[in-house]
């Protein structure tokens, strides 16, 4: 598994997290989308290093997306790997607030 970035001009796709993983730029992000790849997996999100504030913590308890609205808040998020619990199929979806500048 390779992490890999899918990217839209509104949308930034992370999936396959094999390490640690910092967005390229800041961005305005309209919302979060976690997409566990099963039940009981775990993100942490952090904002710029993974000793910064988590911006979106997640523990699911079952397979379910979870989606936090961002309000067009200014981040570069960071995926701290070593606080994840991630299995194949887990996706992050960075949708860009175009309004904003994304």
């Amino acid at each position: 598994m390779a992490t890999t970035e899918t990217r839209t001009p509104n949308q930034l796709t992370v999936s396959g997290v094999d390490a640690d993983w910092t967005a390229d730029n800041y961005m305005h992000l309209h919302s979060i989308t976690f997409k566990p790849g099963a039940a009981n997996d775990v993100l942490s999100l952090k904002e710029g290093t993974d000793a910064g504030p988590e911006i979106f913590p997640s523990l699911p308890t079952d397979a379910e997306p979870r989606t936090f609205y961002c309000g067009g808040m200014r981040s570069k998020p960071m995926i701290d790997l070593s606080a994840c619990t991630l299995t194949a199929g887990a996706k992050v979806i960075f949708t860009l607030d175009v309004k904003r500048g994304g």
